[in-house]
């Protein structure tokens, strides 16, 4: 967010980010909302070129574009059920976005269309957000906080929050190179 350059550098980083599209797509999304187009694009293509191979090996591999797709829906149901920990109503919840943290206080399961309109509302103020402050600093932490209280992040994610939450404690004791470090990330 610091460089004013679009490089094919940054791109690849934000197709990285994609591999776990609950933190690409909202990336991509607040990037094209700061004017990063180049970005985005170049991400995306970046993105497909990095996945050809590989998704034509697994859906290979699945025996058809049928049976990959079958195969999604089977991992995307278990990842829902009681039995996986990801699972709303599972015993041992380690969800850390905000269905998940409500589902531990006894909040029965969040229908989807209340989570879409979280996930829009939780958005749409982050984009005003930006588009008030130019400092990258505010912009990352405000980018890198909403994207891990939308669905589906788990406890593991909170590692992202406490590496950019030490690395901005440095830079604000004095240690300027601490949070420079953390952008170039």
């Amino acid at each position: 967010l610091r460089s004013q350059r679009e490089s094919w550098i940054h791109a690849g980083l934000a197709a990285l980010c994609c591999i776990k599209p609950q933190f690409g797509i909202p990336l991509f999304v607040y990037l094209l909302a700061l004017g990063r187009v180049r970005t985005v694009l170049r991400g995306t293509v970046v993105l497909l070129m990095g996945s050809l191979i590989p998704l034509i090996l697994v859906v290979k591999s699945a025996g058809g574009v049928i049976e990959f797709a079958d195969s999604i829906r089977r991992d995307i149901a278990y990842a829902s059920s009681e039995a996986a920990p990801t699972g709303i109503g599972s015993e041992i919840n380690f969800r850390t976005d905000i269905p998940g943290l409500l589902a531990r206080l006894g909040v029965a399961e969040v229908p989807g269309s209340l989570q879409l309109a979280f996930v829009a509302i939780v958005m749409c103020l982050v984009l005003f957000a930006l588009r008030r402050t130019k400092s990258p600093e505010i912009q990352s932490v405000l980018i890198v906080s909403s994207i891990l209280i939308l669905p589906v992040h788990a406890d593991y994610d909170v590692l992202l929050i406490t590496i950019a939450g030490a690395a901005s404690f440095a830079w604000w004791m004095g240690h300027p190179s601490a949070l420079s470090a953390l952008m170039m990330a």
